[in-house]
């Protein structure tokens, strides 16, 4: 049984969502790149992810009330499955790049993190 303001909820979480996922990534990427902590920087690209999932469910609503038209006669609300696609891109996109960075520190023998201020983002 849905609420009347299903609608506005749906849209709080999503803003929500962004807001966190924003503050909570400027943090673990400054974090990660003043320890080197390839593991840090990686935990931010997938806050980065959620970012966009949270800005793609905010606009994927809105479009979805659309109101059926001529050129879409079952509606607007298929937008998800367009909007999955575009987020598995990036997860597949971020994946090789995250592999292909760590390959090359390794074997440029870079310099491991500085495990304080790593240990410290962790706790944080």
């Amino acid at each position: 049984m849905k609420c009347s303001n299903c609608n506005t909820c749906n849209a709080r979480v999503g803003w929500i969502g962004l807001v966190v996922g924003i503050l909570i990534g400027a943090f673990t990427i400054l974090m990660g790149l003043l320890s080197h902590s390839k593991a840090l920087i990686a935990v931010s690209l997938c806050l980065g992810i959620d970012v966009a999932t949270a800005m793609t469910v905010i606009f994927g609503l809105k479009i979805s009330k659309k109101p059926i038209d001529l050129k879409h006669p079952y509606g607007h609300g298929k937008i998800e499955s367009v909007a999955v696609g575009g987020i598995s891109l990036l997860l597949i996109l971020s994946a090789v790049l995250l592999f292909l960075i760590s390959v090359k520190s390794i074997y440029q023998g870079e310099e491991g993190p500085k495990q304080i201020l790593t240990l410290i983002a962790a706790l944080v």
